[in-house]
């Protein structure tokens, strides 16, 4: 095993040293965004994890940036959609 190693650093190949606890960490968060990836957020939800008011998400919605949907007379918006927006994903679709 030794042998391997050296003959990778001497490559200049990358080696990651990862533990248990990241190898957990990383498990937990695949785990509750599988979960909330169908969720729906209302506008307080939403707004606070785009660090944005309830305002400019309707803004967003009329503007076609950041679709709504209408459920029960109120606005929700998918967990999904939000998250593409964090990760740099320009606008999100309505389907």
């Amino acid at each position: 095993m030794d042998d391997i190693l050296l003959k990778a650093l001497k490559e200049g190949r990358g080696i990651y040293v990862v533990s248990g606890k990241d190898l957990l960490r990383f498990h937990t968060q695949v785990m509750l965004d599988a979960k909330n990836i169908d969720r729906m957020l209302n506008a307080n939800e939403a707004a606070k994890l785009l660090a944005t008011t309830p305002r400019t998400l309707q803004r967003w919605d009329n503007e076609g940036y950041l679709k709504s949907i209408r459920i029960g007379g109120v606005n929700k918006w998918r967990y999904r959609d939000i998250m593409r927006l964090i990760n740099g994903k320009d606008e999100c679709s309505n389907t």
